[in-house]
């Protein structure tokens, strides 16, 4: 999905590296929020091996935007 999101917002041809840069950072701001949501979530809609491995996804995702970040 995330691939998907990048070639729809991130241009192809010459581009300001600042507003890439800008959109990786808040795309890592949102996932966090996510997580934070997910691990204080009250309700047992999701079963712990569920969550567990949802907030496992998104430490993954968080990770390798902070690598593509980091690469700027």
């Amino acid at each position: 999905m995330l691939e998907k999101m990048k070639k729809f917002f991130i241009p192809e041809e010459p581009h300001d590296v600042k507003e890439d840069r800008t959109f990786l950072e808040r795309e890592v701001l949102r996932l966090i929020e996510k997580r934070a949501r997910l691990i204080n979530r009250d309700d047992d809609s999701l079963d712990q091996g569920a969550r567990y491995d949802a907030i496992t996804d998104l430490n993954r995702r968080i990770e390798a935007l902070n690598d593509k970040i980091k690469r700027f």
